[in-house]
């Protein structure tokens, strides 16, 4: 019987159309090693030419690890996640390599399971979204040689690339703005006080405060709020002590959420009432009435870093050092909800 599977161009034949060594050609498709640009560029051409596709089950029992990287969420009910799912999945299939993706649900046992499973598929990177503080999953991954990428949180102890948007300095300016426009009782939505979003969120609320000469009121910051039933719940709360809010800010997708829905469920109107402000990747804030004045990040160019630092952690070339920080721009953007 015929097999009339095309054949797969080998390697070796790269090699002799390019008049290089196999080992040249391994080094210009992996990116490693060092070659000269005019050599790189005609290996790349009759790599096309030939419609040259790697093997990947070889390249992994070669290496010891496959052309996957993990991507380990708390949630896919985010906005901002997605959009850093869908940056990094963009620019990992850009790099060649396939995203494998697992959420957690913000369980430290299925965390822990999801990790042992990436390890266990030897993938060559992961990448972690707001990791639990349990440093003891991350320790055994690198103990097996996998890099890791932390995104908003790095659990204490344990040594990887972290990536973090500039909240301090937006929260500072949306803070200062509510100040600015006569508001004094300015509330704040935050999530768990070991991450260090919350440390720079917290850091710009006071100092905006003490730039105005205002004194901010502690039970007016909330934090350790996950969800939206939780969001809510601060917010109501806020909203039945005898001097309510007259303003606030909500520090993440779910906050803004259950805020809102709180909001409306007690009829609060906004502006006249309360200020709001938000914060997240979350495109759909300027379509809103009235529209939602925004602590902005980009959730796709986070992605796009977090696949950066990864590959930069593969690059036997490279000499980094066992932690960096990368702190992102985010922005305060006023709109009709804070006037």
């Amino acid at each position: 019987m015929s097999d009339d599977r095309p054949r797969r161009v080998t390697i070796t034949e790269v090699a002799q159309r390019a008049r290089v060594s196999t080992a040249t050609v391994s080094h210009v498709l992996n990116g490693k090693g060092r070659v000269h640009p005019v050599l790189s560029e005609r290996v790349q051409a009759v790599a096309r030419e030939l419609d040259y596709q790697p093997h990947i089950l070889a390249q992994s029992l070669r290496t010891g690890r496959t052309r996957t990287l993990g991507l380990c969420v708390s949630s896919f009910i985010s906005p901002t996640v997605a959009a850093i799912v869908e940056g990094a999945s963009q620019a990992a299939r850009a790099a060649g390599y396939t995203l494998l993706i697992s959420t957690t649900e913000r369980d430290p046992e299925l965390e822990q399971a999801d990790l042992a499973a990436m390890a266990r598929q030897r993938v060559a990177a992961v990448m972690a979204i707001s990791a639990s503080d349990d440093p003891a999953p991350y320790r055994q991954l690198q103990l097996a040689g996998v890099p890791i990428v932390f995104q908003g949180h790095r659990p204490p102890g344990v040594a990887g690339d972290l990536i973090l948007s500039d909240q301090h300095s937006a929260t500072r300016a949306a803070t200062a703005h509510l100040l600015g426009g006569g508001r004094r009782r300015i509330a704040l939505l935050l999530t768990s006080r070991s991450m260090e979003v919350y440390r720079r969120r917290l850091a710009g609320y006071a100092e905006a405060h003490a730039a105005a000469g205002v004194s901010p009121q502690p039970d007016f910051v909330r934090a350790e709020l996950h969800t939206e039933t939780q969001a809510r719940a601060a917010v109501r709360e806020l909203l039945s002590s005898s001097e309510p809010p007259d303003a606030l800010v909500a520090g993440g997708d779910s906050l803004v959420q259950g805020a809102l829905e709180e909001l409306r469920h007690q009829g609060i109107a906004i502006p006249s009432r309360l200020a709001f402000v938000g914060a997240g990747d979350l495109r759909w804030a300027c379509l809103l009435d009235p529209p939602l004045s925004m602590i902005e990040v980009d959730g796709h160019e986070t992605g796009r870093q977090l696949i950066r630092l990864a590959l930069e952690r593969l690059d036997p070339s490279l000499s980094l050092s066992p932690s960096r920080d990368v702190v992102l721009p985010s922005r305060f953007v006023a709109r009709a909800s804070s006037p």
